[in-house]
């Protein structure tokens, strides 16, 4: 009986050991009952096995770039350290745009004091050419009315005689029911709008992504002379066609990346012929260039781009005509500088081609009225209004350096503007800005009939628009000197 003691004494004291002490991962494999032989032990780490991952699936990469990429990027807390630095930086921006509009409204006009012969002069021309008045019915303003100016109304009366009244086409109305409140542009307070820095950084970044395919595409240099920037690409090889020079004025907007279609279209359809573009960064949205608020007037830009015309051949020296043909293009309120270099060397522009010219009529009143104060009707309207309008440094120039009766172009200054081969005007039926109808009246008066093109549905800026019937008559026009000497 003992040793059958001592066996069972030993058989329990196992059991409890066994119970007791967790198994070695060896032994783990193994029930005392269900456990299966897997084979024999070995002595390999399993530490030392390397794990084989699954390849990846295209279903993969589609589910997370596609749902989970886009979902988990909402998240604001993925994005602290960029909103912050984003804020910072439009914090300051800010400040700096507040603090330049207010230094702006506070300065006056810098326009210059003419002569009162010369406002006569001028007053009596444009009674000569016809007035039309700005509304249906104008209601005579007396002196008794606030919107009145004495002197200067009585000044007028005197100096125009009986014109003034039977060219308006003035109601006299002695209770004086309707008021006229007049368009003081240079007056009135600037109406500016802030935009956001990331609107600036975003168009300066397309004009050096279009500069920089001009330069890799056409080999356009980006030059300087004296204050004016330009864009200029001149032929590789020497033809007659590179005695055909064309200068491009370009307008309102955010500078050569919004032409970017025509220039590129010009620069594609004349090889051989030399381009200029000078560049305007006061009209441009260029607020981190330092013209942007410091503008060439007329006798800076006039003498610098005649002494850059110079420079390149195109121009000489004296007053005779050149061998070079320049031809000038304008669009818009680039219609002005081409109108003051017409002005001041009618001699050198050999053609001329207007596309929604601004410098035509403008003492009715229309451009300035529907730029500045017409309430926007249409989405057209708001985008014009708030993306060009209501800029910094487009309301500084057009509020407080327009110079309407410089910028006023008239149809004997323009060497032969009956001349369909010298000079085209292309006009818009539609325009938002001009009265193209009032403008072709005026053209057609003056004997322009074949030189006048006019899109009865066309709007601003359509006539530049890649592939529009508007800018295939512009090439076909640029291209009619082409190998004539």
């Amino acid at each position: 009986m003992v040793p059958n003691l001592q066996r069972s004494s030993a058989v329990f004291k196992l059991r409890l050991v066994w119970f007791c002490c967790p198994l070695p991962p060896t032994l783990s494999l193994y029930s005392s009952r269900t456990r299966q032989y897997d084979g024999p032990a070995t002595n390999e780490c399993v530490s030392d096995t390397p794990t084989i991952f699954p390849k990846r699936q295209l279903s993969f990469y589609a589910i997370l770039l596609c749902i989970v990429g886009p979902v988990s990027l909402l998240s604001l807390t993925k994005w602290e350290l960029i909103l912050f630095i984003y804020c910072a930086v439009e914090t300051l921006f800010c400040i700096y745009h507040t603090l330049v509009a207010r230094n702006l409204r506070k300065k006056s006009s810098v326009l210059p004091q003419y002569e009162l012969h010369h406002l006569r002069n001028l007053f009596t021309r444009i009674l000569q050419t016809g007035l039309a008045p700005p509304t249906p019915t104008l209601t005579m303003i007396s002196r008794t009315m606030p919107q009145a100016h004495g002197p200067a109304a009585e000044a007028a009366h005197l100096r125009a005689g009986s014109k003034l009244r039977p060219a308006a086409e003035i109601e006299s109305s002695a209770s004086s029911s309707q008021l006229v409140s007049p368009l003081r542009l240079t007056l009135d307070p600037l109406d500016i709008t802030g935009r956001p820095a990331a609107f600036y950084a975003l168009t300066g970044f397309a004009n050096f992504v279009y500069r920089s395919y001009l330069k890799r595409t056409f080999g356009v240099v980006h030059g300087k002379f004296g204050k004016l920037e330009y864009f200029l690409r001149q032929p590789e090889v020497t033809t007659n066609e590179a005695k055909e020079p064309i200068v491009f004025m370009h307008g309102l907007g955010i500078g050569p990346a919004q032409y970017s279609m025509f220039i590129s279209q010009i620069l594609r359809e004349f090889p051989n012929r030399p381009v200029l573009v000078p560049l305007q960064p006061h009209i441009s949205q260029a607020i981190f260039h330092p013209g942007h608020l410091d503008a060439l007037n007329k006798t800076e830009l006039v003498d610098t781009l005649r002494g850059l015309l110079e420079e390149l051949g195109w121009a000489q020296s004296d007053d005779k005509p050149s061998s070079s043909r320049v031809t000038f293009i304008s669009h818009s309120n680039g219609s002005v500088p081409h109108a003051w270099m017409l002005k001041a060397y009618p001699q050198l522009l050999q053609r001329n081609c207007f596309v929604d010219p601004v410098t035509f009529c403008l003492w009715e009143g229309d451009v300035c009225y529907n730029f500045v104060y017409k309430r926007p009707v249409n989405g057209l309207d708001v985008l014009m209004r708030y993306f060009v309008g209501t800029e910094l440094g487009i309301a500084n120039h057009i509020q407080r350096q327009f110079d309407w009766s410089a910028n006023s172009l008239w149809f004997e200054e323009i060497p032969g503007a009956r001349d369909p081969k010298r000079s085209m005007f292309f006009i818009g039926g539609k325009d938002s800005i001009i009265d193209g109808e009032r403008v072709r009246r005026y053209l057609r008066s003056h004997g322009i009939r074949k030189g006048v093109r006019f899109d009865p549905e066309g709007r601003h800026g359509s006539a530049l628009v890649a592939g529009s019937e508007g800018l295939k008559g512009v090439i076909d026009w640029l291209g009619g000197l082409q190998g004539k000497n």
